[in-house]
């Protein structure tokens, strides 16, 4: 509730139960806001609230990445309760890591200044000036008002998921997938809410958004349909290769970018379904055995496990160029390890 009550920094609420030693105070604050940047050219502002939480002895901390962008109010959505506001304020939270004990287990959802009863399934909350019914339960989804901010969400969204994952170039590469998570991959358990999810989901088609692998020290970034992943084994095989120090810059060029090894785990599954990620032919594998010489490069260990690859997948491979690859090596007559 701190969230989007400016005017308000601390709460306490006691509980008396009747007997003095079993009553409890609960208080909740803002400890801190950091990081506060102005983005002029969408209206936009960003800032990281951390609260505190304290029930009796026990202490906890959460973050809050948030974002407040203000949208111009079309004609088509005025009404007259709300004739003298010519803009929309939305604010999406987004928590970071672990959310406080008490409210952890609750679906973050909408919020019209104070809390709804509405439970969105989306991992971010939803804050604006909707009309609700007289019980606050819910938004009036027949509002034309209200039907306008919903129609902004995506944009907000996306602008603040870009920031998010684009503006922190000195972050550790293995952090960055951790963020798609934000990404309203199942169905709202609203289903006039959809069509916001559906929203999301095709602006991030079309954004240069997911983490590649690179031949630079550069992080690179691709449109979803571009990107492709690799078989598990094959990961294992290419890590192997790239410890032993083989070459792997050239990765990304045999006609498909490579997914980020630290995105193509079966953890974020749920994530790259929702961007329609799929997985290389079984071509790619032919240019890339041969492209990075990984017969001659790789000790006898691992190449022993790349032909073990080759051999399950025989099947998927026989029609590929995998057929005129070099792969089985041999002792010609002078004793020298030749394929």
């Amino acid at each position: 509730m701190l969230l989007f009550l400016s005017k308000i920094r601390r709460l306490s609420v006691r509980e008396d139960n009747g007997n003095a030693r079993g009553s409890t105070v609960s208080e909740i604050a803002i400890s801190s806001e950091k990081n506060f940047e102005v983005r002029k050219n969408m209206h936009a502002e960003s800032y990281t609230v951390f609260l505190s939480a304290q029930e009796n002895e026990s202490e906890a901390e959460c973050g809050y990445h948030m974002w407040r962008q203000r949208f111009p109010v079309k004609a088509e959505n005025r009404v007259d309760k709300r004739t003298e506001i010519d803009e929309w304020v939305i604010t999406l939270a987004f928590p970071l890591k672990e959310r406080l004990s008490r409210g952890k287990h609750l679906s973050p959802g909408v919020y019209a200044f104070l809390p709804t009863e509405m439970v969105t399934n989306f991992l971010f909350i939803i804050q604006a000036d909707f009309l609700l019914a007289s019980s606050r339960e819910a938004i009036l989804f027949d509002s034309p008002w209200n039907k306008g901010i919903l129609e902004c969400i995506p944009s907000a969204f996306m602008n603040a998921f870009v920031a998010l994952v684009k503006s922190r170039t000195d972050a550790p590469a293995m952090t960055i997938p951790s963020m798609f998570h934000y990404l309203p991959v199942s169905p709202s358990l609203i289903p006039l809410l959809e069509p916001v999810r559906s929203g999301i989901k095709d602006k991030v088609l079309i954004e240069d958004i997911v983490p590649c692998e690179s031949h630079t020290p550069q992080k690179m970034v691709c449109k979803p349909c571009e990107v492709a992943r690799l078989k598990p084994a094959f990961w294992d095989i290419l890590v192997k290769a790239r410890e032993s120090g083989v070459d792997l810059k050239n990765l990304s060029t045999h006609g498909t970018y490579i997914l980020s090894s630290h995105f193509d785990k079966s953890a974020y599954n749920s994530v790259l379904t929702f961007l329609d990620v799929k997985s290389v032919s079984h071509e790619w594998y032919a240019k890339c055995i041969e492209g990075s010489n990984l017969v001659s490069n790789v000790d006898e260990q691992l190449y022993l496990e790349l032909l073990s690859f080759v051999a399950d997948g025989w099947q998927n491979f026989s029609s590929t160029k995998m057929m005129q690859i070099p792969l089985l090596k041999y002792v010609d007559r002078n004793k020298n390890v030749s394929v």
